[in-house]
C-alpha cells in the first residue's frame, strides 16, 4: 500500500461534486483494454484535450482514459458506465480495480476489487457499514484519511466524505490525478451501442 496522501490532493474535484463523477483505477491494464471493457465505440476513440473532446463528444457519455505508472484510469462526469461494478470485477482478475463515484444527487460509493473478489466496498457517508472479503483491514487507512470516525455535516472540520474516499484511493494505489491530467490529452470516447449510418460521427445518430 502507498502512503497516506495529504488531504488537499483532490481538492480540485470539489467543483465536480454537484454534477457527479466516477474515477476507475485498474492495475496492470492498458487504456485500450478499458475502451473494450467499458463499451466505448472504438473507431471514434482518440487522444484529445478536454476542450476539444467536449466539442466532439456528448459530455454525458464521454469517458477519458490514461495511465499513471502501472495503473490505467478512466474518468467520467457525470458518473456512468465507469461505475459498473461488474465490469470492474472482471477487470480486476489477476490484479486490482478500484472506483470512487458520486452522483449528482450526492450518493457516493467506494469499491475495491482484488482478483475478481470485492475486498472493500462502502458508501463514504456511512463508512462503518462496510462489506467485502477484508473490510476491516483498511480501517487504519480510512481513519488516517478522515473517513473514520464518520464525517458529520455539522462538523465543518471534517473532510468531504467523497474527497476522503479519493484520498483512500491514493493511499491504496499511490495514484493521484491532477486537473492538468484530466484536462490534458487523454484517450477519449463515448460509452454506448450505436446503430451507425455510413456518414455518422460523434453526435450523429442521436
Amino acid at each position: 500500500m502507498a502512503g497516506v496522501p495529504q488531504g488537499g490532493d483532490w481538492d480540485w474535484v470539489r467543483p465536480h461534486l454537484s454534477l457527479g463523477f466516477c474515477l476507475a483505477l485498474v492495475h496492470g491494464r492498458t487504456e485500450a483494454e478499458l475502451v473494450t471493457a467499458f463499451g466505448v465505440y472504438e473507431p471514434w476513440a482518440e487522444v484529445l484535450d478536454f476542450d476539444t473532446a467536449a466539442d466532439q463528444f456528448d459530455p454525458y457519455e464521454m469517458i477519458r482514459m490514461g495511465r499513471v505508472g502501472d495503473w490505467a484510469f478512466a474518468w467520467q462526469e457525470p458518473a456512468g458506465g465507469t461505475a459498473d461494478q461488474d465490469v470492474l470485477r472482471e477487470l480486476s482478475v489477476g490484479g486490482r480495480a478500484l472506483s470512487v463515484l458520486q452522483t449528482g444527487s450526492a450518493l457516493a460509493w467506494f469499491g475495491l476489487m482484488v482478483d475478481g473478489v470485492e475486498e472493500l466496498a462502502f458508501e463514504p457517508m456511512f463508512p462503518t457499514h462496510r462489506r467485502g472479503s477484508r473490510p476491516d483491514e483498511y480501517v487504519p487507512l480510512m481513519t488516517e484519511v478522515g473517513l473514520l470516525p464518520p464525517a458529520h455535516p455539522d462538523n465543518p472540520g471534517r473532510p468531504s466524505p467523497t474527497l476522503a474516499a479519493l484520498s483512500l484511493a491514493t493511499a491504496v494505489t499511490g495514484v493521484t490525478l491532477s486537473v492538468a491530467t484530466i484536462t490534458g490529452p487523454l484517450l477519449t470516447g463515448e460509452i454506448g451501442n450505436y446503430d451507425l449510418g455510413e456518414d455518422d460521427g460523434p453526435h450523429g445518430p442521436w
